[in-house]
């Protein structure tokens, strides 16, 4: 099967697996316990991993599985990966590889086959997932689990807008690189992110100090990138052929105004120019 495209629209999803683990694994499985031991005894060593530890969060692993099997395939598919992240992020210490996370996923996944004789689980879905990829699949996870606190009202380190504080300066770190053309799936699921931030942010919150539009993560109009070097090439040849009639047409202009004025001195005419403006703006307020 070919590999899963890091596209990252999964992500979002991840909070609603979090309800799936939770329901999934609030009753103690003993029968699991003896498939997880069995094969973390035999893959792997007591001096790299806490067996007893491991052994509890391989249950879980199992259980989550079990009850996600019973829904569409395209949900099982995102909860490994939802799995892989989990055991990044709750099991192991934050200075482990993903090489580490993938050998996890892969002895759970021999329990959870031993428990399920019909199980299916393809390991290139989370096998070829690099650190770049893992550490966006992290970036985007933050950003949107900083959002649900923000939006039911729940405190980042004891202040709500911290939350929204957390969202604006993670998400700005990443406008530059996203502007020069690099990680496009990963700044396109950024800006999906982007859309539903602001969305909230229209309606009224207390958080009057906080930055409430995100700018775009996405380069919206190519045609301008290419037109405007040209453009001032040709500006600046134009303005210098026109350099030496300038002197002469500046006295005449001048009459043209005064002549112009005298005549409409009791007009009530008033013209509204209207200026186009683009605008790419990349500033976060702290």
């Amino acid at each position: 099967m070919a590999q899963l495209k890091p596209d990252y629209k999964y992500v979002k999803c991840f909070q609603e697996y979090d309800s799936y683990f939770v329901e999934a694994t609030k009753e103690d499985n003993g029968s699991f316990k003896g498939y997880c031991s069995s094969h973390i005894t035999n893959d792997l060593t007591s001096s790299t991993y806490n067996s007893d530890h491991l052994i509890v969060s391989c249950v879980s692993f199992v259980q989550f599985l079990t009850s996600l099997s019973k829904k569409p395939s395209n949900d099982e598919v995102h909860g490994y990966l939802y799995l892989y992240y989990w055991l990044y992020h709750a099991v192991l210490s934050k200075d482990k590889s993903t090489y580490n996370t993938f050998t996890l996923f892969e002895t759970f996944s021999k329990a959870y086959k031993q428990h399920k004789k019909d199980a299916q689980i393809n390991l290139d879905y989370v096998k070829n997932i690099t650190n770049d990829v893992f550490l966006n699949i992290q970036t985007l996870a933050v950003l949107y689990e900083n959002l649900k606190k923000f939006k039911n009202n729940e405190f980042c380190n004891n202040d709500k807008c911290k939350c929204s504080h957390n969202i604006v300066n993670l998400y700005t770190k990443y406008i530059d690189d996203c502007r020069k053309g690099v990680n496009t799936e990963f700044c396109n699921e950024l800006d999906n992110f982007r859309n539903m931030y602001n969305k909230h942010m229209e309606k009224p919150n207390e958080c009057d100090e906080v930055q409430k539009i995100l700018p775009s993560a996405r380069i919206t109009d190519n045609t301008l990138i290419i037109i405007t070097p040209f453009f001032t090439r040709f500006g600046l040849w134009f303005s210098s052929k026109r350099r030496n009639k300038k002197h002469i047409r500046k006295h005449l202009a001048k009459e043209e105004h005064e002549h112009f004025e005298s005549r409409t001195k009791n007009d009530n005419i008033s013209n509204n120019n209207r200026a186009y403006h683009i605008q790419y703006r990349a500033s976060a307020n702290n």
